[in-house]
C-alpha cells in the first residue's frame, strides 16, 4: 500500500516489547448551569451552587457527594448546581446543563430538590451532529428552588471479578488505517483511524476472544468512535497471537463512527490506556502506538 497525504497504513511488528501500565481519571469540562426567562417578567436571581452546599446529599465510602433516594451506584450529580429566587409564580424560566459526549453512555435528568427528596423534570436532551460533541440538558421551572443535573451510566458493565492476567505477554505488533482530515470523503475534518489488528506475544487456541478498550484519556472528546471492538484469535505461531478485527476491501466512501477513531491528532500522539481482554482476564497497557508516532 502506497503512503499517500490522504491514507496511511501503519503496520508494526515489534518483538518484546515492553510496556508500563498506566491509567488517567476521565473528566468533563463542566460548564455553569444557565437559568433563562421563558415566560412573565419576574427578575429572577440564579446562583451556581456547589454540591456540597445543597440539602439532599449524602457522602459515600470514597468521599463522593451523591443525591439522596437513589439506590446505590446508580446516580450522582453532573456539575453544579443552581439555585434560583424570586421567579414569581406564573413565570416561566429554562435552566440548562451541559452533558457529557453521547458516546460516554452517561445519561441525565435535571432534579429539583422539594425539601425532602430530588423531583425529576420533563428534560430534553440535545447533542451535536457528531456522537462525541457534548450536549445539553434542559428543562422547564416554574418557582424557586434548587436544581441539580442527576446521571446515571447506561453502558454496559465491566465484567466483575475479572482478574489482570498472570501471564507476562506484549503487544508484539498491529496494523491500522490513518485518513487524514484533507482526505476527500472523510466527513469529520479530523483523522480518522482503524484498528485491524493486533499481535500478543502469547500462544492462544484459534477462537480464542480477545477484546481491546481505549480508557483513561482526556479531555473526554479527545477520541470518539470505535474505542473498544472485539473479534477471535485468527492464527497463532511462534509464540504470537494474531487478532484481525476486519477483513477484506476497506471502504473509503464513509467512515461509521462504529469503525472509526476520531479525533483532532493522530491517536498515535495521546496518552491513554489500551486495554487487552482475553475470556478470564485483563491487560491494561499505556499507548502502544505513542512509540512510534505517525
Amino acid at each position: 500500500m502506497k503512503k499517500t497525504a490522504f491514507i496511511l497504513l501503519s503496520l508494526v511488528l515489534v518483538a518484546g516489547l515492553l510496556l508500563s501500565n498506566t491509567g488517567k481519571a476521565q473528566a468533563f469540562d463542566w460548564t455553569p448551569p444557565v437559568v433563562t426567562p421563558v415566560f412573565g417578567d419576574s427578575e429572577f436571581s440564579t446562583t451556581p451552587t456547589a454540591i456540597d452546599r445543597l440539602a439532599g446529599i449524602v457522602p459515600n465510602d470514597n468521599g463522593l457527594i451523591l443525591p439522596v433516594g437513589f439506590p446505590e451506584g446508580t446516580a450522582q450529580f453532573g456539575g453544579d448546581a443552581v439555585v434560583v429566587k424570586d421567579l414569581t409564580q406564573g413565570s416561566i424560566a429554562k435552566v440548562c446543563f451541559s452533558m457529557p459526549p453521547k458516546r460516554t453512555e452517561w445519561a441525565g435528568s435535571i432534579h429539583q430538590w422539594n425539601g425532602s427528596q430530588w423531583v425529576k423534570l420533563a428534560t430534553t436532551i440535545n447533542y451535536g451532529d457528531v456522537e462525541s460533541t457534548a450536549g445539553t440538558a434542559c428543562a422547564e421551572i416554574y418557582g424557586d428552588g434548587a436544581y441539580a443535573l442527576i446521571m446515571g451510566y447506561t453502558g454496559k458493565p465491566e465484567p466483575k471479578g475479572l482478574p489482570i492476567c498472570s501471564a507476562d505477554f506484549n503487544i508484539a505488533g498491529w496494523s491500522y488505517w490513518t485518513i487524514s482530515p484533507e482526505h476527500p470523503t472523510n466527513p469529520y475534518n479530523k483523522y480518522a483511524q482503524r484498528i485491524d489488528m493486533l499481535v500478543l506475544n502469547i500462544t492462544l487456541p484459534v477462537g480464542t476472544p480477545v477484546t481491546y478498550k481505549i480508557l483513561g484519556f482526556t479531555p473526554p472528546d479527545a477520541l470518539q468512535g470505535a474505542l473498544t471492538n472485539s473479534s477471535t484469535v485468527s492464527s497463532n505461531s511462534g509464540g504470537q497471537s494474531t487478532i484481525l478485527f476486519y477483513t477484506g476491501e476497506i471502504s473509503f466512501d464513509t467512515f461509521p463512527l462504529t469503525d472509526w477513531i476520531v479525533s483532532d491528532q493522530m491517536f498515535s500522539t495521546i496518552p491513554f490506556t489500551f486495554r487487552v481482554i482475553l475470556p478470564d482476564c485483563y491487560k491494561d497497557f499505556s499507548n502502544p502506538f505513542i512509540f512510534w508516532g505517525s
